[in-house]
């Protein structure tokens, strides 16, 4: 984790956006890895590579009231850390 964004994942706020995706794919197919679709999924990350310009940025970076479906654009459930963090 980047330093500027240790703030962003300590808050409530993307504990909350975490916490109701997680359950939101486990509804779907168990919470299984987006990417093998073989081990439980439990990373949260990113599609799009979170800057210290756009880490606050809606349209980026989802909050807990976001529908599923935003959600499901801007973040996926994985086994191994993404790169871009």
């Amino acid at each position: 984790m980047q330093p500027w964004a240790a703030r962003f994942y300590a808050s409530g706020r993307w504990k909350k956006c975490r916490a109701g995706y997680i359950k939101f794919r486990r509804t779907i197919d168990g919470g299984l890895c987006e990417e093998c679709r073989d081990k439980p999924g439990y990373i949260v990350h990113h599609k799009r590579a979170l800057t210290p310009d756009n880490i606050t940025d809606p349209d980026v970076s989802p909050t807990p009231t976001s529908s599923s479906s935003v959600r499901t654009a801007m973040i996926s459930l994985t086994v191994t850390e993404s790169q871009d963090l």
